[in-house]
């Protein structure tokens, strides 16, 4: 699985940052992430829902760390490309 974070900003400072990038990380049973953990360099993440079409995670590089999730408006099992990479994810239904 590639993953990738961009257009990233620092609010406080109002200043842009690199973008963040790990490329082919192993997956297995829905789980991927780092080979090794650093706990200053990691990412960590799981597919699930229906479909395994919602994912999330959290990350650490340098010297930002957040968590991550999404939803894919259709089924990523066994589909990995860019478009699914980039795609932006469905707003929620409203709850009722």
């Amino acid at each position: 699985v590639d993953v990738s974070f961009t257009n990233i900003h620092n609010v406080t400072e109002g200043t842009g940052r690199p973008d963040i990038r790990w490329e082919a990380l192993p997956v297995a049973n829905g789980l991927f992430g780092s080979d090794d953990f650093d706990f200053d360099e990691y990412i960590f993440g799981m597919f699930s829902g229906p479909g395994h079409e919602e994912v999330a995670g959290d990350f650490r590089r340098d010297g930002i760390a957040g968590g991550f999730g999404a939803r894919y408006p259709g089924q990523l099992s066994g589909v990995r490309d860019e478009a699914s990479a980039t795609t932006e994810p469905e707003p929620l239904p409203a709850p009722q």
